[in-house]
């Protein structure tokens, strides 16, 4: 992994790697992840979310959780996906209430 991102760094290639996880690896007090290496040597890290609230209905959220040499804000905002307009991210809606991430 390392080779690939200095060879995308060095060719001044924007890229986009995309990893699906069942289950959030970075929430709560402990960071399990096995791909570690990844993350330290990503630029940015964005992880979208299923979004179970206790209520019964559902929702989806996004978070920046790095973004090298970047000012971000820490928190978990609502988003979704429309048509005709793909993604639309509320930054002024924090999640809030009692739900699971997934």
């Amino acid at each position: 992994m390392e080779q690939l991102f200095r060879y995308l760094e060095s060719h001044k290639i924007t890229s986009l790697l995309i990893r699906e996880t069942s289950r959030p690896t970075h929430i709560g007090i402990s960071f399990s992840e096995k791909g570690e290496a990844i993350s330290f040597l990503s630029d940015g890290i964005i992880a979208i979310y299923n979004v179970f609230y206790k209520e019964g209905h559902r929702g989806r959220g996004i978070e920046v959780l790095k973004l090298r040499g970047s000012k971000i804000d820490r928190r978990i905002v609502e988003m979704d996906i429309l048509e005709k307009k793909g993604i639309v991210v509320f930054p002024k809606k924090q999640l809030k209430g009692s739900y699971t991430l997934t």
